[in-house]
């Protein structure tokens, strides 16, 4: 309980004689030990709080006094050795933590009962509002997907709206707060914020109703209305943002525009332009002059120029795309929505007939001169760039782990989402060189030299994946060899269709009968009745991953090997194995293909202007002995050869009879 006092006459005078002025002194109230020179042409009215005075060592010019110099505190609490200076109207109706610098600013004021941005709506997706998702400091990117996609199930949505009703009831105050350690420096008017622990503010436009979390930054600039700034979160260099809500370890920036967006963990937003996007974990833009609207993204990469377009001018903005997980568009790349992109896909050229690829990911997506959209199934499996992207990303995760994470990110290489997806795309394509006709509502084209060569490289993947998993649960597993081998590599049984469908839920990769059972129906039943119960859920089903991934591979085994994988024999182990390093050369050459691409004729042209072209091209370039993308690819070989190696002899330790 803090303990508070009215000063006494001394200090009334000494403050009087400093310029400070109070509408009733009575009102002033301060904590002992109080230092009355610490407050110069201070102006105070309403109901004051003064808080210890002593020396703040967080300023910018090193330690410096505390108090108030040159500002009119309004119905105000201040917090122990804090700095204010220099605020040109008011601050009004804050609460304001220990330790605070507050220097340089316009005004600062909770204009009465606000939540700071918490339940804003934001019309995501459709412009219109059809699936508006209200923002709070703790949604998360799977919170948002579900209650933006799934308005199929009405009972969900209703339950999902009274939790959300509950947590934002909880945020509604009529004051505001700057918690402890956090700076605000030479920015212009804050109106209904809250500023939460260690957060930075600096040379800020204008910041109206909203949150930002602690250690996020903002500045040079930055004008925003109704949002949400997670923690990490940074937000600088003149980005205009309204109605949005920004992640852990987002970066948003240059000029960056957002209207009605949803921005999680670990995006890169600059330059350009944003409307109604739902912008899954690791989506990155970086070209003033791309626009991404209508969308939903995650681990995506725009172009430059990269633009959408979301109405057809009957029933207004009403349309928008799907870009399943690692799709990259090419640089001018145009799309008018409605359209879905298969997962790892990478996109160029126009498409105005609302194509649909998803059947077929990892695919090359173009278009010809007659407007068709042109698909080249499995295509990326084979490009050098694919693995440095799915080893990228994690390394790119910037969350602080000081705080609990909000978006459960699955960064795992090549999940059972990603097999599933192959095996569709491999059945696909038999299903679509027999029966095209049936084919015509996707709105694409595959040639026809495509067909088999996406079908090849479909196997061989699946053969790769599926492979290196069992061989990693084989180093992995003690064996022992008086018992059949199947079922000690897969001891989990679940039934077949509850483990070959899995979804990514805006970065949790699980099967879908699992997202039901342990979250969409708990919310349904009340189970699950609030934000925290609801958050727990996402992540203890992302944190079982591992044991439905075994189901995973123990349902699609007989797909790939024609075996029930209880009756799998040594013999047929280790002709599995066999095969998995004969589509790891291939794959491999296919992949060194792809990166000497690089070194040939047609990437020399530029070289050697006034000089030798080779000395040139090998000064800068280097050559394929020294690029470190094609000795990473050898070095991921020789890694993996390792592995196939390591477990023929475990098995003919094992096996040594047969």
């Amino acid at each position: 309980m803090e303990t508070y006092r009215h000063l006494t006459p001394e200090e009334i005078s000494v403050m009087e004689q400093a310029d400070c002025m109070a509408v009733d002194w009575n009102d002033v109230m301060v904590k002992s030990p109080f230092e009355p020179h610490h407050y110069r042409l201070a102006r105070f009215s309403g109901c004051v709080r003064l808080g210890t005075t002593g020396q703040l060592s967080q300023s910018r010019f090193g330690a410096t006094p505390s108090g108030i110099y040159n500002a009119h505190i309004h119905n105000c609490t201040i917090g122990d050795n804090v700095r204010i200076v220099s605020v040109h109207d008011c601050i009004a109706n804050y609460d304001i933590g220990d330790d605070v610098l507050l220097c340089n600013v316009d005004s600062m004021t909770c204009s009465g009962d606000t939540s700071f941005g918490n339940g804003v709506i934001v019309n995501v997706l459709d412009e219109t509002g059809a699936r508006a998702t209200p923002i709070f400091e703790n949604i998360s990117a799977q919170i948002a997907y579900i209650y933006a996609f799934y308005r199929h199930d009405q009972e969900l949505i209703g339950r999902l709206k009274d939790i959300i009703d509950r947590y934002v009831s909880g945020r509604h105050s009529r004051r505001g707060f700057v918690g402890k350690g956090a700076v605000i420096c030479d920015t212009a008017s804050i109106s209904d914020v809250a500023i939460c622990a260690d957060a930075c503010i600096h040379n800020a436009g204008s910041l109206t109703n909203g949150t930002i979390c602690q250690k996020a930054v903002v500045r040079n600039g930055v004008i925003a209305r109704d949002f949400i700034f997670q923690t990490d979160s940074v937000v600088e260099n003149s980005a205009l943002l309204d109605h949005v809500f920004v992640g852990q370890g987002s970066h948003v920036a240059d000029g960056f525009s957002a209207t009605h967006s949803l921005i999680f963990a670990n995006c890169e937003l600059l330059k350009g332009e944003a409307v109604s996007l739902f912008a899954g974990p690791h989506t990155v833009s970086r070209h003033k002059s791309t626009l991404l609207i209508g969308g939903y993204f995650s681990f995506f990469d725009a172009g430059s120029a990269t633009n959408e377009s979301n109405s057809h001018y009957r029933l207004g903005h009403i349309h928008y795309g799907i870009a399943q997980r690692g799709c990259k568009s090419g640089a001018g790349t145009c799309i008018m929505w409605p359209a879905r992109f298969g997962q790892h896909s990478i996109v160029t050229g126009n498409h105005f007939k609302h194509p649909d690829t998803v059947l077929f990911s990892f695919s090359y997506v173009n278009s010809d001169a007659r407007g068709r959209t042109i698909v080249r199934p499995a295509r990326v499996l084979s490009n050098a760039g694919l693995i440095s992207d799915l080893c990228g990303w994690p390394e790119s995760d910037r969350r602080c782990a000081d705080f609990p994470r909000l978006d459960c990110v699955n960064y795992d290489m090549f999940s059972p989402y990603y097999i599933g997806s192959l095996f569709t795309g491999l059945n696909e394509l038999v299903g679509y060189e027999n029966n095209r006709d049936a084919y015509s509502a996707l709105n694409i084209t595959i040639p026809d030299d495509d067909m088999a060569e996406g079908r090849k490289i479909y196997a061989f993947f699946i053969d790769y994946l599926v492979g290196q998993k069992i061989i990693m649960r084989f180093l992995d597993t003690d064996i022992d060899v008086s018992r059949p081998l199947g079922p000690q590599l897969f001891p989990v049984d679940i039934n077949r269709d509850d483990a070959v469908r899995w979804i990514d839920v805006a970065g949790l990769i699980a099967p879908r009968k699992c997202l039901y059972d342990r979250v969409v129906n708990p919310v349904k039943t009340g189970e699950i009745a609030d934000v925290d119960g609801l958050c727990s859920a996402l992540w203890g089903l992302h944190a079982d991953y591992a044991i439905y991934q075994s189901c995973f591979l123990r349902a699609r085994f007989v797909d790939c090997f024609m075996v029930e994988p209880d009756l799998l024999e040594p013999q047929m182990f280790r002709a599995i194995i066999d095969r998995w390093s004969e589509s790891l050369a291939f794959l491999t050459s296919n992949r060194m293909r792809d990166c000497l691409k690089e070194f040939s004729g047609d990437f020399r042209i530029v070289y050697g202007i006034d000089g030798d072209t080779e000395a040139d091209f090998r000064a800068v370039r280097g050559t394929p002995d020294t690029n470190p993308v094609v000795r990473s690819i050898n070095e991921h070989y020789l890694s993996k050869h390792a592995q196939y190696v390591a477990a023929v002899e475990k098995f003919n330790r094992l096996y040594s009879d047969l």
